[in-house]
């Protein structure tokens, strides 16, 4: 019934290896269900939005015309895809992308030749062939068995695809089915910010361009300022309700929606833009801000001191403004979830499935490289701000003039000395000093000259202050009354013996 119901929806099977001999049905390996969308016309559009209402049908047509508020996009034709099914016993073999891969190849006109565009591959021609043949409309319709029933399935071949210039899918964002839609080459550009009430999940929009993307709209790069438009909103409401993302999953929604400049790659950093300039790096940080990040980037400070800085740091890294800074999966997680989610170390390291101690170790060498880049920058900036080359040589009628003027100097302070009565001797350097300085300009050694004079005066002095103060040698002292007594006793005793 739904399918009768909706003639702009159209089923693509994807089969196993067909066997003519064999009657029957082939294998089924993955179904995939499309609604055709777009080709509203922009007064149309303009007429439904000033009014405020948005009629059904159209969901990725109307939802993206009213976020970016381009009503060229609503011109444009696109599929959407409703369901993609895989056979039960074939999941997780790859079949849904291989059939994703081949829808985009056939309307891409890599499968079969674009339809003209006067021609309609589900036009009344087509209606009649799969009714039998007869042409008839409902209203001369004879109800009665068919003999000549069309075939349930229809090779491509036989059908001219429609012009469309992208493919798009809706769905409840999940971890798994985004990377099963990103590896398909899909880009997300609109994620809901209230969640499902049914199942909590947020709705996510992702497209992917197909070749004729440029026809019917002016701008021929809408899909990467699209997704330009949703990286910066994204990561400006990652404080709010997708503050509840996991980090891996929100480094995955920022990065895929940056990765589609010419020549980009996994890295965050090739996405073409321009690296911040030093004017532009004062305006986000002050003076005082760069040299708290430089003392951690040293592991000098907390984490505390800086986290003020890191959501201007984040923002700057994830839109591609740090130039070649490259961080690894973990470090830009710990980096966004700090920054931008605004989560405690202890809740990031548990998303993580790590330990504190780690969490702040990475978190460190993320900020040292940001910190290389800025200190780069900012002296680069600098360096260009000096005078380039050596200083000019100075002529040599300066030079000459130069001495002129230090001789007449020194004339001068003479004649001044001769006038005052100065006597300039007693500033002239000893002889001894002058040898031990030009000893010292010759062997590049410096040597002090000890005071060999000053050192024996100074020994003489203690000595002779030493003999007249000796008790031996002073007369009427101590040791002369000493040497009597003796003297005395020696003749007494001499006396007694004859």
């Amino acid at each position: 019934m739904l399918m009768s119901d909706a003639p702009l929806h159209r089923l693509f099977v994807l089969l196993a290896p067909v066997d003519s001999t064999v009657r029957g049905l082939p294998e089924i390996l993955a179904v995939v269900q499309v609604a055709l969308e777009g080709g509203i016309a922009k007064s149309t559009v303009k007429a439904q939005l000033a009014s405020g209402k948005r009629p059904s049908g159209d969901l990725i047509t109307w939802t993206l015309t009213q976020q970016y508020q381009d009503y060229d996009f609503a011109a444009t034709s696109g599929a959407r895809v409703v369901r993609i099914a895989t056979h039960p016993e074939y999941q997780g073999m790859g079949y849904g992308t291989r059939a994703l891969a081949l829808l985009a190849d056939y309307f891409n006109g890599q499968i079969v030749p674009l339809a003209e565009e006067d021609e309609d591959p589900s036009g009344p021609s087509a209606a009649a062939a799969d009714a039998g043949g007869d042409g008839d409309s409902l209203a001369t319709e004879t109800i009665a068995p068919r003999r000549n029933l069309p075939p349930l399935l229809r090779p491509l071949r036989d059908r001219p695809p429609e012009r469309l210039q992208w493919l798009g899918v809706s769905y409840g964002m999940t971890q798994p089915l985004y990377r099963f839609w990103c590896h398909s080459g899909y880009t997300p550009l609109y994620i809901r910010l209230t969640p499902n009430e049914t199942t909590g999940e947020h709705s996510c929009i992702m497209l992917k361009a197909l070749a004729g993307a440029a026809d019917g709209i002016a701008n021929d790069t809408w899909l990467q300022d699209f997704a330009t438009d949703f990286r910066r909103r994204f990561l400006n409401l990652l404080g709010y309700e997708f503050r509840q993302f996991h980090p891996q999953l929100a480094v995955a929604v920022a990065q895929n929606a940056s990765d589609l400049a010419p020549g980009a790659t996994s890295t965050v950093v090739a996405r073409g833009t321009e690296p911040c300039t030093a004017a532009e790096i004062r305006t986000y940080c002050s003076p005082y801000d760069l040299r708290r990040i430089e003392s951690y980037a040293r592991s000098l400070v907390d984490y505390h001191v800086i986290l003020d800085t890191i959501p201007a740091l984040t923002r700057l890294y994830f839109q591609g403004r740090l130039g070649h800074v490259q961080l690894s999966g973990v470090q830009s997680a710990i980096l966004l979830a700090v920054g931008l989610q605004c989560k405690p170390v202890s809740q990031v390291s548990s998303e993580l499935n790590i330990q504190d101690n780690q969490t702040l170790a990475l978190f460190n060498k993320a900020v040292r490289k940001i910190n290389t880049f800025l200190t780069e920058t900012i002296e680069r900036d600098i360096a260009l701000g000096l005078p380039q080359g050596r200083a000019p040589d100075l002529p040599a009628e300066s030079l000459g003039a130069l001495d002129e003027e230090l001789e007449d100097g020194a004339s001068a302070m003479d004649q001044d000395a001769q006038i005052y009565g100065l006597s300039l001797s007693k500033f002239a350097v000893p002889d001894a000093s002058v040898e031990a300085a030009a000893g010292a300009r010759n062997s590049g050694v410096v040597s002090v000259r000890r005071k060999k004079e000053k050192d024996l005066v100074k020994k003489a002095k203690k000595a002779s202050k030493g003999a007249a103060g000796s008790p031996s040698t002073t007369p009427g002292g101590k040791g002369d009354r000493k040497r009597k007594r003796q003297d005395s006793f020696k003749k007494k005793r001499s006396g007694r013996k004859n």
